[in-house]
Order: C-alpha cells, then sequence, then structure tokens
C-alpha cells in the first residue's frame, strides 16, 4: 500500500542510490553510534582540561580523539556508503551547531557593530541571528537526512511528509530552548543532547 501510494513521487527527504538495505545495517550502527560517541567524549574532556591547565589530561586526550577519528575515516574508507552518508550527515550537523553558538556568543558579548564590543568586528547583530537561523535549518536538514539514511539501510519505509513536518517542528522547539540557554555552560557542555524524535528511528 506504501509503495501504491507514493509510486512515482520523489520521497520527501532524498537518500543516496549508494544507500542500500542490508542485514548487516545493525551493526554497522551501532559502531557509527559508538565512534561518534568516543569522539564527542574525548573532544569535551580534551577542551575542559585545557580550560582546567591540566596539560597532560589535555594531551592524552587529544591523541585518543585522533585515533577516534583515524577509525572514523576508516570505516567511511572501507566502500560502506551507509557509514559515509551518516559521518556526513552528522559532521553537517556538528558544524551547524557550532555556527549557532558562535553567532549567539558573540550577540551575548555584544560583539558587533553598534554593539559594546565592536571593535575587529564587521558583523552586525542582526546578521549574526540571522547565521544563526540559517543553520538552524540546516541543523534540522541534516538530522532529517541521517534519520531517511537509516531507514534506508534498515529496509524501512522512507520517511513521511507528515513525519518530517513533525519531526521538523519538535526539533525546532529543542532548538530554541537550547538555543535560550546555550550561553549558561561552557561551549557545547550547554547541550545535554538534541533528541532525534521517535517516529525517525
Amino acid at each position: 500500500m506504501f509503495e501504491k501510494a507514493f509510486e512515482g513521487k520523489p520521497p520527501v527527504v532524498a537518500v543516496s542510490q549508494d544507500v542500500r538495505p542490508s542485514t548487516k545495517a545493525a551493526d554497522t550502527r551501532q559502531r557509527i553510534d559508538m565512534l561518534t560517541k568516543s569522539l564527542d567524549d574525548y573532544e569535551q574532556q580534551y577542551y575542559r582540561a585545557l580550560r582546567m591547565n591540566m596539560a597532560d589530561t589535555a594531551e592524552k586526550s587529544y591523541d585518543a580523539s585522533r585515533a577516534a577519528l583515524d577509525e572514523i575515516k576508516k570505516l567511511k574508507e572501507e566502500g560502506n556508503p551507509y557509514a559515509r552518508e551518516v559521518f556526513d550527515a552528522r559532521k553537517q550537523q556538528d558544524d551547524a551547531l557550532n555556527t549557532i553558538e558562535d553567532a549567539l556568543t558573540q550577540v551575548n558579548s555584544a560583539e558587533y557593530l553598534g554593539g559594546e564590543n565592536k571593535q575587529g568586528t564587521r558583523t552586525t547583530k542582526d546578521l549574526l541571528l540571522a547565521s544563526a537561523e540559517r543553520a538552524r535549518a540546516q541543523y534540522i536538514a541534516a538530522t532529517l537526512q541521517e534519520a531517511a539514511t537509516h531507514r534506508r539501510a534498515a529496509g524501512k519505509e522512507a520517511l513521511t511528509q507528515d513525519e518530517a513536518l513533525k519531526a521538523a517542528s519538535e526539533m525546532n522547539d529543542v532548538l530554541t530552548e537550547w538555543s535560550s540557554r546555550v550561553q549558561a555552560a561552557p561551549r557545547r557542555e550547554a547541550l545535554t543532547e538534541v533528541v532525534t524524535p521517535a517516529q525517525m528511528r
């Protein structure tokens, strides 16, 4: 029935044709999640150690994060389109969050033309806020892309328009709340988790 209803129509979120259903999809996803978490943990440890002037710990955490990156690169180069697409989507998500953080940090610090700390800046408050909004949309799009890729690899039905719209709305709400408190804690530690809506799994 699903295939009949969407026959001849493009999917709501396009997925690379290289990604095909596989019985190994669950194992691959587990490995992706493990490597991603390890990298995130080591990077957090590194920045925390820098703030606390713990040079040895920072060096060890940095080396561990490079090792995790090497494992990610190896998995991407093994010819696994599923892993490659997921890692690419997660990088887009991370880049978008960094852009949001950078923009909001400048806004809160009044580092813009007309602000208290305008020295050395060429941007305006409106441009910074617009940049954060674009990054929010990019984050949501990349997260939907990852969800659609997981579904394809697992042999599940593609995201419907209603599912995609609901998921995007929920993520937008979470990002709005996070953005309002992002400067209340050290960078990225303020973000405990941007939850992926259940219907996207």
